[in-house]
């Protein structure tokens, strides 16, 4: 397998992930609004800490749509990423590199998702990795881990077409 369809299978993979995510979020919106409502809520909490809660429904829905828009909008980058990647996969290293442009916006709005808002707003502002129910930790590092490997090898220098390495 050439590196360029392997990085675009890969690419497309996490455009499936986003697409799947967006789905259950919609699907399933009351299953995970509840995730979001019980952290932004804190009921968790120390009494010290709770002063960061957001009780305020209105905000807690606003914060689950500005969730599923950011999926979306990571999906549609790797969607588009992956389908320009395959198209220009026996093109010049130049043109594979710029269709590798709309698949890296795609990567890394992903990872500012679980970095950002679920590592970094949900673990440490809203303390969510001190409840037993709505600890979503776990899960953000691992998502993070696994699309931070795959955005470095997105971004490793391509090859020209012809030059790779044989298959053993």
């Amino acid at each position: 397998m050439s590196v360029r369809v392997s990085k675009t299978a890969l690419v497309m993979a996490a455009a499936l992930f986003y697409l799947l995510l967006v789905y259950n979020d919609v699907v399933m919106y009351e299953a995970n609004a509840a995730f979001v409502r019980g952290v932004l809520s804190m009921e968790y909490a120390a009494d010290a800490q709770v002063w960061r809660a957001i009780a305020d429904p209105g905000i807690q829905e606003a914060f689950y749509w500005v969730t599923i828009f950011w999926k979306a909008l990571a999906f549609l980058y790797c969607a588009w990423g992956a389908l320009a990647m395959w198209a220009s996969r026996h093109a010049s290293r130049v043109d594979f590199y710029r269709a590798k442009d709309k698949a890296v916006t795609g990567m890394t709005l992903g990872l500012l998702l679980w970095l950002l808002a679920y590592l970094t707003v949900g673990g440490e502002w809203f303390l969510m990795t001190q409840s037993e129910t709505w600890n979503g930790g776990p899960e953000a590092f691992r998502t993070l881990a696994a699309f931070a490997i795959l955005l470095t090898y997105l971004a490793q220098p391509d090859p020209k077409v012809g030059e790779e390495a044989p298959s053993t």
